[in-house]
C-alpha cells in the first residue's frame, strides 16, 4: 500500500501494518511490538528520506511467508541510506547523559525482529524486516 511520506500518515501506516500482523496470527502483545518497531522505522524514513519535502511516497508491503515468517517491506526514493550498516551492541552500562545520541531505536528494531535487510534497487531504498511467527 502506498502512503504519502508525512508524519500525519504515520497512524494509517501503522494501522495497516498492525492489521496485517494480526491477520498473520500474531497475538496482541506481538502486534504491539511489531507496531513499535514499525513506528521507529517509518518515522526515520519520513524524517530522513524526504527532509525538505512532503512530496515523497512510502510503499509498505506486508506478507506472511510459507515458513511462518511475517515480512514488512518499506520502500522509499530518498537518498541511499542503509539504517543497519552500523548496527552494534548498545552500551547500556554508560549513563544515558553520557551516551551518543541515537541508536537505541535501531537496537529496539534489532531486538524485536528476527532478520533485517537493506538493499538499493532502481533508486529505491528497500528495508525488509522479518519476524518468525512461533506457532504453539
Amino acid at each position: 500500500m502506498k502512503f504519502k511520506a508525512t508524519l500525519d500518515q504515520l497512524h494509517p501506516m501503522m494501522d495497516h501494518i498492525s492489521d496485517k500482523a494480526a491477520a498473520a496470527g500474531f497475538d496482541e502483545k506481538e502486534v504491539q511490538s511489531i507496531q513499535l518497531v514499525a513506528e521507529e522505522a517509518l518515522t526515520n524514513i519520513i524524517k530522513y528520506a524526504y527532509p525538505e519535502s512532503d512530496e515523497g511516497n512510502l510503499l509498505i508491503l506486508c506478507s506472511k511467508k510459507k515458513n511462518e515468517t511475517f515480512e514488512i517491506r518499506l520502500e522509499d526514493q530518498g537518498p541511499p541510506f542503509n539504517p543497519f550498516a552500523e548496527l552494534q551492541e548498545a552500551d547500556l552500562e554508560t549513563p544515558v547523559e553520557d551516551r551518543p545520541i541515537g541508536g537505541l531505536g535501531l537496537l529496539m528494531i534489532q531486538t524485536v525482529m528476527d532478520q533485517l535487510e537493506y538493499k538499493r534497487e532502481n533508486d529505491t531504498n528497500i528495508v525488509i524486516m522479518s519476524k518468525q511467527h512461533k506457532v504453539t
